[in-house]
């Protein structure tokens, strides 16, 4: 099915609560993981749940690559 790529639409939805995950991420990478925590509470729900799992996964990731 070499085509059926051809024939695809793109999908056209938008990242909803986009602005606060983009400021949780922010907090993430500032090494403020507690607030980060606090923010995560506070966008999700209505921030998508898939999102908002991302970025647990990545917060826990830096605590991890800060302190071994």
């Amino acid at each position: 099915m070499p085509g059926a790529l051809a024939c695809a639409s793109p999908a056209s939805a938008a990242l909803t609560e986009a602005p606060r995950l983009a400021a949780v991420y922010d907090t993430i990478l500032s090494a403020r993981f507690d607030q980060a925590d606090v923010q995560l509470k506070q966008a999700c729900p209505p921030a998508p749940e898939g999102a908002c799992q991302a970025l647990r996964v990545v917060s826990l990731w830096w605590q991890i690559r800060l302190n071994p």
